[in-house]
């Protein structure tokens, strides 16, 4: 299934999209019991229900279905519990930026308040001088985890999604510490939906290319990661709890701006698109 919420900046709701057609279905108008917002959904699921709407369209009422063209996609999660970032997690990205690939997982926090639509403008802040992309395979976390084995671990993903780890690297690295880079407004798009963890087949086997006006910057593959999903969620899980709606954003490959001189302006195009997930595109205004 593909999750998404769409709508209005702050009054999004909880939908899926129609498997046979590019609607969306509206599962709150569907099914009343069921919440309309997703994070609240996923804080009790009832899978079951979700299920029976999927498995038997001709009993969704024609008012719970809702063209796609005409709507606008938030982020999936338009409230994410917490965002938790992994920095050098591909050795050819450490490598362009003189670094040594890490022996355990670097990982930083990004503030909720970054999240955007898969297709909402990126704000140049004014005081930003150096604008950055980074595409990444995003893991949302679907049910309470705290100190899971490796082996484990796909049991508590809901799914996968793009998102760009949009940077302002004159802060990350003036700060010496990613947070205020990471986490200004509107420096978290993702979406377009995620993507329910049953219908990727291999998450460790995904080619991630990232387009700015249309020319690739980056093209890399999740099987090129340091520290793969599984082990992430298992070191991430011995100290902190993750839980439903949580986002793990796994990494990126090579080819950002800021080591290769081709740093984001305003008017930019960046497109990311992972294999098997979809596309996002946001302009940079």
């Amino acid at each position: 299934m593909k999750l998404v919420s769409y709508g209005q900046v702050g009054s999004e709701r909880f939908g899926i999209i129609h498997p046979n057609s590019t609607q969306i279905i509206d599962v709150n108008h569907a099914d009343s019991t069921i919440p309309f917002s997703l994070l609240t959904f996923l804080k009790s699921p009832n899978w079951d229900k979700v299920k029976r709407l999927v498995n038997n369209l001709s009993t969704v009422p024609e008012s719970a279905l809702v063209n796609l063209s005409n709507v606008r996609l938030g982020a999936p999660l338009p409230d994410p519990g917490q965002i938790i970032a992994v920095g050098l997690n591909y050795r050819n990205h450490a490598q362009e930026g003189g670094r040594t690939s890490p022996v355990k997982p670097m990982l930083f926090g990004k503030g909720i308040n970054s999240v955007t639509g898969p297709f909402d403008n990126v704000i140049f802040h004014q005081e930003v001088e150096k604008l950055d992309y980074e595409v990444e395979l995003g893991v949302i976390i679907g049910s309470k985890c705290q100190k899971i084995l490796a082996n484990e671990a796909y049991n508590y993903i809901l799914g996968y999604t793009v998102l760009n780890d949009v940077s302002a690297r004159c802060a990350q690295f003036s700060d010496q510490q990613f947070f205020r880079g990471k986490s200004m407004d509107t420096f978290s798009p993702f979406g377009p939906w995620i993507i329910t963890r049953d219908e990727i087949k291999d998450p460790m086997n995904l080619q991630l290319i990232c387009k700015v006006n249309d020319q690739i910057r980056q093209n890399g593959n999740t099987k090129d990661m340091i520290f793969n999903i599984s082990f992430l969620i298992e070191y991430i899980s011995r100290n902190i709890t993750l839980k439903p709606g949580d986002i793990i954003a796994t990494g990126t490959p090579d080819g950002v701006g800021y080591f290769n001189n081709c740093l984001l302006k305003k008017g930019d195009i960046v497109e990311l698109e992972i294999e098997n997930i979809g596309t996002i595109k946001n302009k940079i205004v």
